[in-house]
């Protein structure tokens, strides 16, 4: 996709931390890989029901999408993201406020179209959300216990991407 857009995955090379975190997992929510088969379901970030992960850019940087790419296992899976917090380096031009963040609130995880015949989710699918450019600082998403998609258990999440220049 960069060679056709020009867009990347800036992600790779940011700064990331995250609460509740279980067994130093933060580490796999930047790698470059979201988990499609079981033996790797190891590698996936874990925290206990519920997390805020800010992602830190070394300078301003230009995103125009966020995916976050669910869990493997259903039983582990996210239907939402609570919030996406974006904290802006400057004012978008297309903006007429002086706002210094801006947000998206309750992205949903498309439950329907990725649940395979056999009542499980499909993995590497992630939560996707795109817009017209603007210039970041750094990121903060916040997953609560009621995104959980069987409403209980541990909340993982295999990879955040972030599309930016």
């Amino acid at each position: 996709t960069s060679v056709a857009t020009g867009y990347k995955n800036v992600a790779l090379n940011a700064k990331i931390s995250a609460t509740n975190v279980k067994s130093s997992s933060t580490k796999y929510l930047n790698d470059g890989m979201w988990v499609t088969r079981g033996v790797w379901a190891d590698r996936e970030f874990k925290a206990d029901k519920s997390t805020e992960i800010t992602i830190t850019f070394d300078k301003p940087t230009d995103i125009r999408g966020v995916l976050v790419y669910n869990s493997y296992s259903t039983d582990n899976a996210f239907k939402n993201i609570s919030k996406i917090k974006f904290n802006l380096a400057e004012t978008p031009t297309w903006h007429t406020g002086e706002e210094t963040s801006c947000y998206i609130r309750n992205l949903p995880y498309n439950v329907d179209a990725y649940m395979t015949g056999k009542e499980k989710l499909q993995p590497g699918s992630a939560a996707v959300a795109t817009f017209n450019e603007i210039k970041v600082n750094s990121i903060t998403i916040t997953v609560s216990e009621k995104d959980l998609y069987k409403g209980k258990g541990e909340l993982r999440i295999s990879e955040i991407v972030v599309l930016g220049k």
